[in-house]
């Protein structure tokens, strides 16, 4: 499964990192998501957030860290009452790259980058019917998602931290284009939208 697959790509970054010395770590939270263009809104669509790390430090005060992660995006109707709404569930293997600046002594401020690559997608109506891959009446989404990431790490010891974070896909780049093709240049079409939560664990 993809799962078992992340798990042996972390094995051997992990591997990595101890031979070359550099940080890294593990991560485990969760993400809280919407879609744009599913006539839904709120962050309501819960999923796992699952992946390493690793860092370097450029300077006293700024490092650079890049993740592998497995993250589950999409969009849910909690009370399914608009039936010309369609949920998604799109789980992606995600590469951030980050660069982070210690504002304190514990908080950092990251900011950076990331690439998505989708592994599965799942689109749901609300008379029950699911369409699991490609849906081409309402068309593809592109297998692959870029967009860019603000959060906080906050460390509660040498070991943890607890890590905050919001990612969108970038304008010009959507997920997947309007079905209507009535694409403007503010809104080329469906962009993701993730809140994550998750604890960084830091191999000593």
């Amino acid at each position: 499964s993809k799962v078992v697959i992340l798990i042996v790509i972390s094995v051997v970054c992990m591997s990595i990192v101890k031979a070359q010395e550099f940080g890294g770590g593990e991560i485990a939270g969760v993400s809280s998501s919407q879609l744009s263009g599913d006539h839904l809104g709120g962050f309501n669509k819960l999923g796992l957030l699952l992946g390493v790390y690793t860092n370097r430090s450029l300077s006293r005060k700024l490092n650079v860290k890049m993740e592998l992660n497995y993250i589950e995006k999409g969009s849910r109707n909690p009370e399914n009452n608009l039936t010309g709404a369609h949920e998604y569930s799109l789980n992606y293997i995600e590469i951030p790259v980050l660069l982070q600046y210690q504002a304190q002594s514990n908080i950092n401020i990251e900011s950076g980058l990331y690439l998505g690559i989708l592994m599965k997608e799942v689109e749901s109506y609300a008379d029950g019917v699911i369409v699991e891959g490609n849906n081409p009446s309402n068309g593809s989404f592109n297998k692959t998602d870029f967009g860019f990431c603000i959060g906080l790490d906050y460390s509660i010891s040498n070991s943890l931290s607890i890590n905050s974070r919001l990612n969108n896909t970038f304008l010009f780049t959507p997920v997947r284009a309007h079905a209507s093709g009535a694409e403007i240049w503010y809104n080329q079409g469906q962009y993701n939208t993730v809140l994550s939560f998750a604890i960084h664990y830091h191999l000593q």
